[in-house]
């Protein structure tokens, strides 16, 4: 009830990027990176599904935005909820992605990124307050927060 409590009160804040269908797929990104940073699959690859699917919907407005969402699908589809250090891979692609994807097509996002330097991979989160994707419990709070 809580997730869909929060979708709701998100839908529409990145419509400039897309539409409700980007929401979508933002909300399936966040139930990826809340799995990831509990070091759980269980649910990735029905949200990664999800995702894919949102952004299917999505019509495109230009060709790098077509490529970003071609990209964004790519990286998705690798999310198959049954290894951790490959989803946690695909993940890191994912989110590369999904940040490009914000900086061409969504006025002005809504949503804190983050970096962890050990790794040297960034992530977006719901909100504020570091919960590492890529190293889990081990180090959950490990990371900096590069954007608001």
């Amino acid at each position: 009830m809580k997730e869909f409590f929060f979708f709701f009160l998100m839908g529409g804040m990145l419509g400039a990027a897309g539409d409700n269908f980007t929401d979508a797929l933002f909300h399936n990104y966040f139930l990826i990176q809340e799995n990831l940073s509990k070091d759980a699959t269980e649910g990735n690859k029905t949200a990664a599904a999800g995702l894919i699917q949102a952004a299917s919907k999505i019509s495109p407005k230009s060709p790098e935005q077509k490529k970003l969402l071609a990209q964004i699908n790519q990286a998705a589809a690798e999310v198959a909820g049954e290894n951790l250090d490959k989803d946690r891979s695909a993940f890191g692609s994912l989110s590369k992605f999904l940040q490009q994807y914000l900086a061409a097509f969504a006025a002005a996002s809504p949503y804190p990124v983050y970096h962890c330097s050990m790794i040297n991979k960034t992530w977006i989160q719901r909100e504020k307050g570091i919960k590492n994707p890529y190293y889990g419990k081990k180090m959950l709070t490990c990371g900096e927060q590069i954007k608001p």
